[in-house]
């Protein structure tokens, strides 16, 4: 997604709307959740662990914030928390990020409907807010869909599409997870791929392929509600961020300013490892 724009009156009052209409959903569902007695969760986290328990905390840091394949800060890493609260096939979640050497703070919230009954296949959508308060104060609503395949024994593969209504643009993800390895103290290891297409999301009048990122993903059980998850991830610009690095370079104006651009370019544009580590509890 790109942050780039400054949203009209209309956008903002109607982010509004939206933050309110879900604020009355979830009042309505906890009510019905606690009129029936309960429910299973059947929701998984992003990170890719599935709790049985309904309440689900995650908290941890990443050495980069990698979004779209590009580094959103100048400096430095995030340390994000996550709750989420699943109602059957409802799962209301809000996610909060803040930057460890820069003045940024993202806040997400978000309800995800999961299906998963439909032969081997997993679908889910859902929409999400983001309002991030920085120099600048910027708000998005994307609509978010998922597909997934686990018919195959050794790999599954999935493709995520996002829709951003400020930058009235598409996202695509496709990747492929592969079988998960055990390893020491019961613990799993699973290598991952995805190639990441760029429909006018990231950039403006551009269609083409954006990045492509490869990695490996931790899980080590400390005890049957806690676990430690951490990933190793490579990312390789693709024609989108170089295109985009580019049109940068040519709206400076003075050799100073364009050297000074040089030297970002060329990190927006190197490949990029980046790492994270996180604590997630179910309860």
């Amino acid at each position: 997604m790109s942050y780039q724009h400054v949203n009209t009156l209309s956008i903002r009052q109607f982010h509004r709307f939206i933050i309110f209409a879900i604020q009355i959903l979830a009042l309505v569902l906890l009510a019905m959740k606690t009129a029936m007695g309960g429910t299973d969760s059947l929701v998984a986290h992003n990170t890719f662990l599935e709790p049985d328990n309904e309440f689900h905390f995650e908290v941890g840091i990443d050495s980069l914030y990698m979004a779209q394949g590009r580094n959103q800060l100048d400096d430095g890493g995030m340390v994000w928390g996550h709750v989420s609260h699943g109602l059957g096939y409802i799962n209301l979640y809000s996610t909060a990020g803040r930057a460890t050497h820069q003045d940024y703070t993202e806040l997400t919230i978000g309800m995800q409907y999961l299906e998963s009954d439909i032969a081997e296949f997993e679908l889910s959508f859902g929409f999400q807010l983001i309002e991030i308060f920085a120099s600048e104060r910027e708000s998005d609503l994307e609509i978010i869909a998922l597909l997934a395949y686990s018919g195959f024994d050794w790999f599954t593969p999935s493709v995520e599409h996002t829709y951003s209504l400020e930058a009235d643009g598409h996202f695509v993800e496709v990747s492929l997870h592969g079988m998960s390895l055990d390893i020491v103290y019961g613990g799993t290891l699973t290598p991952y791929l995805t190639q990441a297409f760029d429909f006018e999301f990231a950039l403006d009048e551009y269609n083409g392929p954006n990045h492509f990122q490869l990695g490996l993903e931790a899980v080590f059980p400390i005890s049957p509600r806690l676990h430690l998850f951490g990933h190793l991830s490579h990312i390789t610009p693709q024609a989108g961020i170089k295109r985009e690095a580019d049109i940068q370079a040519r709206r400076k104006i003075n050799v100073r300013e364009l050297r000074e651009l040089n030297r970002g370019v060329n990190d927006v544009t190197e490949r990029q490892f980046f790492a994270g580590l996180y604590f997630n509890w179910s309860f």
